[in-house]
């Protein structure tokens, strides 16, 4: 998963981080998706900030779909921030979003991560 650049337990929330410029791509959500699913047994956690740096999505209608119904798998109750710095919202980001959300998954993205941790419920590294 070259794509992914860190991805820890904080204990209070999921942290995974892209690397820089990357295009998501179904295949890369897919493993995404697994590893998140992973972390969320291993640590019993539903609170996730992912992070990027001008990200670009590649996703069609269908595999926005499909990312949204695979995330809505890993845990009803889910909270996925995403925090894309540099980011334009397209079609199917809204709808990846709207497909979790009828599946009980809330997401959002943001551009700073201290309003995407204080929406997560969790204390910012900066706030001690």
């Amino acid at each position: 998963m070259s794509f992914i650049e860190s991805a820890e337990f904080t204990g209070d929330y999921l942290n995974i981080r892209f690397s820089d410029s990357l295009t998501m791509t179904d295949d890369k959500l897919d493993e995404l998706w697994d590893l998140l699913a992973a972390m969320s047994t291993k640590y019993d956690c539903l609170r996730t900030l992912i992070e990027a740096e001008s990200p670009v999505c590649g996703l069609d209608t269908t595999a926005a779909f499909d990312s949204g119904v695979k995330v809505s798998g890993i845990g009803a109750g889910m909270q996925l921030a995403l925090c894309f710095r540099n980011y334009e919202m397209g079609e199917s980001s809204e709808f990846f979003r709207t497909v979790a959300l009828n599946r009980g998954v809330r997401v959002e993205y943001f551009d700073n991560k201290e309003k995407a941790l204080q929406w997560l419920g969790v204390r910012s590294a900066s706030a001690g």
